[in-house]
């Protein structure tokens, strides 16, 4: 999950995506995914990719990514709450820069 999430655990992951409460992004690229395979639900935005997806309308990130675009009213990326988003890598290094970009883009109270 990466170092910024420390606290997330599978379980909390398991269960939010179960509960659909829970978006869980993955920056990694997409051939990684390919070689290492993916959480199940989530979806791919590689970092390179990260502010320009989240820049895009909510119309558009629907139709790109086929879910809504979280908002920064939720303001929740990380955190233990309903409608929270995950930010996923393989060892934590790209995510925490993702979470850095989601920050700048108004996405609040990270963990």
């Amino acid at each position: 999950m990466g170092q910024q999430n420390s606290g997330v655990t599978f379980d909390d992951v398991k269960a939010g995506i179960e509960n659909k409460n829970v978006t869980v992004i993955d920056v990694r690229n997409p051939e990684e995914l390919t070689n290492t395979g993916k959480i199940p639900g989530a979806i791919n935005v590689p970092l390179p990719s990260i502010k320009s997806a989240f820049e895009l309308s909510d119309s558009e990130f629907k139709e790109r990514f086929g879910i809504n675009k979280p908002t920064t009213e939720d303001n929740s990326v990380i955190v233990h709450c309903d409608n929270s988003v995950i930010v996923h890598c393989l060892t934590g290094k790209r995510a925490a820069s993702a979470i850095e970009i989601l920050k700048g883009l108004g996405y609040l109270n990270l963990k």
